[in-house]
């Protein structure tokens, strides 16, 4: 699931976005943590033609009644500076991941009060309701 502050096609510089991805990793035992998880995903972002960096170590952040580890990933498009942070954990073989895109602490304020809302309580659920929605 993916959001944006702005419809989609609105004439603005850059538009802010929060993307929700449910994944079952039950065939990659070696991930049991969210930090297992963004190590996969970061080698992922390197191997892309576009110029990624990471400057900050990975962190943790609680999201509802959850931990979720966060990782700081920036991008440089056209002379905008994009910031992405990936936050993931992992419950009973399934991912939960949330990424947000910004370009301003605005935007990026605005994101973190949408996921403060949020309560994960259980990915499992979430994932059947994705996997019958789908």
């Amino acid at each position: 699931m993916t959001i944006f502050k702005y419809e989609l096609g609105t004439a603005v510089a850059f538009n802010p976005s929060l993307m929700v991805i449910a994944e079952n990793v039950n065939s990659f035992p070696g991930i049991k943590t969210g930090k297992d998880y963004l190590f996969h995903s970061k080698n992922l972002l390197k191997q892309s033609p576009m110029d990624y960096t990471f400057d900050k170590e990975i962190f943790e952040r609680t999201i509802g009644e959850s931990k979720f580890h966060v990782m700081e990933a920036k991008l440089n498009l056209m002379e905008t500076i994009i910031t992405q942070e990936y936050m993931s954990t992992i419950s009973k073989g399934f991912s939960l991941a949330i990424v947000i895109s910004y370009t301003t602490e605005d935007e990026k304020s605005e994101l973190i009060l949408i996921i403060d809302k949020m309560k994960v309580k259980s990915i499992k659920k979430i994932v059947k309701t994705h996997t019958v929605l789908g």
